[in-house]
């Protein structure tokens, strides 16, 4: 899903693209920060009884299949566009 208009995506992109190595790896660092304590906060209010453990552990395994999900998706559009 993206709410961003693609006008506004492809400035940000470009702006993206002129930052030096080291903030696009402290921008990455931070949304991936932002992405885990969002699927946490939602695990929490879900899954309340979850020890603190276990919520850490749905967290990591929520994102790592996003990321997974995501990836497939590319994969199989890749393979749609080459047929």
């Amino acid at each position: 899903m993206n709410d961003t208009h693609p006008d506004a995506e492809r400035v940000q992109i470009e702006l993206i693209r002129r930052m030096p190595p080291e903030k696009r790896a402290a921008l990455a660092s931070c949304l991936r920060n932002r992405t885990y304590w969002m699927a946490r906060r939602a695990i929490d209010q879900a899954r309340p009884e979850l020890s603190e453990a276990d919520a850490n552990c749905c967290s990591s395994r929520f994102i790592m299949a996003s990321i997974s999900a995501r990836a497939s998706r590319g994969v199989v559009q890749a393979a749609i566009s080459n047929a």
